[in-house]
């Protein structure tokens, strides 16, 4: 009778399989910039959309003023927008001969190549906190494939180079512990905050990682010392340069900029998120002129009632920033000049009517609307805005396999405390970085749109990664190999 060793299928050369998820995810990316961002964005040019021109004006009156602002007229503008992506578009811009079209056009391409590259990082990543080349390559595979990574790659937002720039830094965090490595990893980090400001909440998550749980004067001295110096040595050239150069400390950003953002419209931004997860349909109705339907508890009494319906009515005719979106979406012959805006009567109105909210309705405010704000942050299952049946369908289906990452991949990493598939200290850094934007995100700024959650999105595809891993070592069917 014949004789036979049974051993397990051998798993593919990493190499080969490396350069083919490599090569789809570029070509998903090249495929979505050519043929399906149009339909998607509902554009031909999607590239450039409303606040890619804020980063523009600022590296502009940098280049030809010496001044970085959006608006050499506005004091505030000095703090619109941190200068990472601002001088990466200067950076394209120069590079390309100072021609502006052929520089962003470039950068969005540049984009997609170091997306590419970051399929590169998470296979990394995922090598260096479990050991494992098959779960590398699954992680690799599902970052690769990522729709919402992928319909924001090209779009000339920070998103994209900021979720680079986290990955970057998670790489040299996660190798072995260097004073070279970890200084590194404060550079990314602190070019992660300069490009988006939300990448500040992953670093008390980092600086967990490294203590490991144990604060002492070794851990201080030869981990979070080096990091926070890299991190300080970029990051912290931002609040130098606005206490040196504008006297006046600033460490994020300040919006109040006029035109678009004028007291006006912030408020009214500030009085509907306390009211609602949303600011559609109302947004909407209001500038073209539409009844406006509002929540019944938008308004606790006949008074507020009857406050709200003149400040909209006022909104309409003299409110500046309201004036410039209508302008913009070619419903206003010219913007409301200076002279002619009551632009702080609406914004005390709305001050008014979100003080009077939060004290009829408490329970609403600090709670059910920050829960629905955090339901449609992880259970978003639509697109808003005039987009085809197609396009909402599959819009759908996406957001439906993103909620199913999110859930899957948090319940995983708690898992992975017993099951100890990868450093357990990285499923504390993802599990407190989660939970600290989301918190920030849905209780305090309110203002939810799915893509400034990309980075939590990604660090949940590493334990899914090792899911697939396990479930396919487990079913692979082993191979007969004749003795001889």
């Amino acid at each position: 009778m014949e004789k036979y060793l049974i051993e397990n299928q051998s798993f593919p050369s990493k190499r080969k399989w490396l350069f083919l998820i490599l090569t789809g995810g570029l070509l998903f990316r090249l495929a979505f910039l050519f043929f399906g961002g149009k339909y998607y964005y509902g554009a031909e040019n999607f590239q450039i959309q409303g606040d890619t021109y804020g980063w523009i004006d600022s590296i502009m009156n940098l280049i030809q003023h010496g001044i970085y602002t959006s608006d050499l007229t506005v004091k505030n503008a000095a703090f619109f927008r941190p200068p990472g992506y601002a001088f990466i578009i200067g950076i394209f811009y120069l590079l390309t001969g100072c021609n502006l079209d052929l520089g962003l056009q470039l950068l969005s391409f540049s984009q997609i190549i170091l997306d590419t590259v970051a399929i590169w990082l998470v296979y990394k990543i995922m090598l260096n906190i479990s050991k494992s080349e098959k779960a590398s390559l699954f992680t690799s595979a599902l970052y690769a494939t990522y729709p919402f990574i992928i319909v924001w790659t090209p779009v000339l937002y920070a998103e994209s180079l900021s979720v680079f720039f986290i990955l970057s830094a998670l790489f040299f965090l996660t190798k072995e512990i260097t004073i070279k490595n970890l200084l590194l990893s404060g550079i990314f980090t602190g070019m992660a905050v300069l490009t988006r400001l939300q990448c500040i909440f992953i670093l008390p998550a980092i600086l967990l990682y490294l203590s490991a749980n144990k604060i002492s004067v070794e851990t201080i001295k030869t981990k979070l010392v080096p990091y926070l110096i890299g991190f300080g040595l970029l990051y912290g050239l931002w609040p130098i340069r606005n206490l040196i150069f504008q006297d006046r400390l600033v460490f994020s950003q300040d919006l109040r900029v006029g035109k678009h953002w004028s007291p006006d419209y912030m408020a009214f931004m500030e009085y509907i998120f306390a009211v609602k997860t949303d600011h559609q349909p109302q947004y909407q109705q209001i500038i073209e002129n539409k009844k406006v339907e509002w929540p019944k508890n938008s308004f606790g009494t006949t008074h507020d009632s009857l406050l709200l319906r003149k400040t909209i009515e006022q909104f309409r005719v003299c409110g500046t920033g309201l004036s410039y979106f209508k302008f913009h979406a070619g419903l206003l012959a010219t913007p409301i000049k200076s002279s002619e805006n009551c632009d702080q009567e609406i914004a005390e109105n709305f001050t008014l009517l979100k003080n009077n909210f939060i004290k009829q309705f408490p329970l609403d405010y600090y709670l059910l609307v920050p829960l629905s704000n955090l339901k449609k942050g992880i259970f978003k299952f639509s697109l808003l805005g005039d987009k085809s049946g197609a396009v909402k369908l599959a819009a759908s289906t996406l957001f439906i396999y993103r909620t199913f990452l999110i859930v899957l991949g948090f319940i995983l990493l708690f898992v992975n405390y017993k099951k100890k598939w990868f450093q357990p200290q990285f499923g504390t850094l993802a599990i407190t970085y989660f939970l600290l934007w989301y918190f920030f995100l849905c209780f305090v700024y309110r203002n939810i749109e799915i893509r400034y959650f990309l980075q939590c999105d990604i660090l949940l595809l590493f334990p899914i990664g090792l899911l697939i891993e396990k479930i396919v070592s487990k079913y692979s069917r082993p191979t007969k190999i004749k003795k001889a």
